[in-house]
């Protein structure tokens, strides 16, 4: 029913990991990583329709929303783990270091949020092992921006728009091709690496360079860097690969990872009167 349960093809991965047709779900899907402080749910997800749950990562998402009354929520799981556990293709290695720039919001209408590429450029030749490639989102897939990765001779790959339906296994294929992962920002592609045992580090010297997507508390510092690695340790580089990838599967909910028939329930597709009304709901009103 709601627009974005289809964004990063996570409907899609879902109605396949329940081997049924990709069609509207009775529920609201949780569609990137975030966290929340105490009492803090402003602009979040919620539905009032009836019998109508909203689909979350974790159980520190869900015990959020709780602690503000709000109790139609179920942890789920992200749904890249539903996708990557049953990913069988082998991949082969071919590239040294993939390398993902912060990207540009959908509906701010720039060009880029990130005017530094060629300083990251310089920096990351500077710093690691090539041969280097770029993931770009969509929106910063620019004849300007493009030019100065081919003038560096970096291999250049982007994932595809947001409603592209294999928009997670072109993350998979791309990110399995590379032994080092870097990201600028502290988003999902980062929980989906370390979950994919990649190495993986944040270039958090551009941190004040960032335009941060993904930070709800109220109180911002002015460093985001400090904020998230004194809160969350699996995004601080020092820490011990182990102990990342544990906090990782936490956040992307893999003890609460649900059956076929457990999901198709949830999602309304075990209900015809849900499928339904999902499906009209879907088309009048495109929530």
């Amino acid at each position: 029913m709601f627009e974005d349960n289809s964004w990063y093809s996570h409907r899609k991965v879902l109605a396949e990991y329940c081997n049924v047709k990709d069609r509207p779900v009775y529920a609201s899907i949780q569609h990137g990583w975030f966290k929340i402080l105490d009492s803090e749910v402003p602009n979040l997800k919620i539905s009032k329709i009836p019998g109508n749950n909203f689909l979350c990562w974790s159980k520190t998402v869900e015990k959020q929303y709780k602690k503000n009354n709000l109790d139609n929520i179920v942890t789920i799981g992200a749904p890249f783990i539903y996708l990557y556990d049953d990913f069988n293709d082998k991949t082969k290695i071919d590239r040294e270091t993939l390398i993902f720039p912060p990207h540009t919001g959908e509906l701010e209408g720039r060009p880029s949020n990130f005017k530094s590429h060629k300083e990251l450029i310089d920096y990351v030749n500077n710093k690691y092992d090539g041969p280097f490639s770029v993931c770009l989102y969509y929106q910063d897939m620019k004849d300007d921006i493009i030019k100065l990765y081919n003038k560096e001779n970096w291999k250049i790959f982007s994932c595809g728009n947001r409603i592209n339906d294999n928009f997670l296994m072109n993350f998979i294929k791309i990110v399995s091709r590379h032994e080092n992962v870097l990201v600028c920002e502290m988003t999902s592609a980062y929980l989906y690496a370390l979950y994919m045992k990649k190495n993986v580090k944040i270039i958090h010297e551009f941190s004040n360079k960032m335009i941060n997507r993904t930070f709800r508390a109220s109180i911002i510092k002015d460093n985001l860097w400090n904020y998230y690695s004194e809160y969350f340790p699996f995004f601080n580089n020092e820490t011990n690969f182990t102990k990342k990838i544990e906090h990782v599967k936490f956040e992307l909910g893999c003890s609460n990872k649900k059956s076929k028939k457990e999901l198709k329930d949830l999602l309304g597709w075990n209900n015809t009167s849900k499928k339904i009304f999902s499906y009209l709901l879907h088309k009048i009103k495109k929530i």
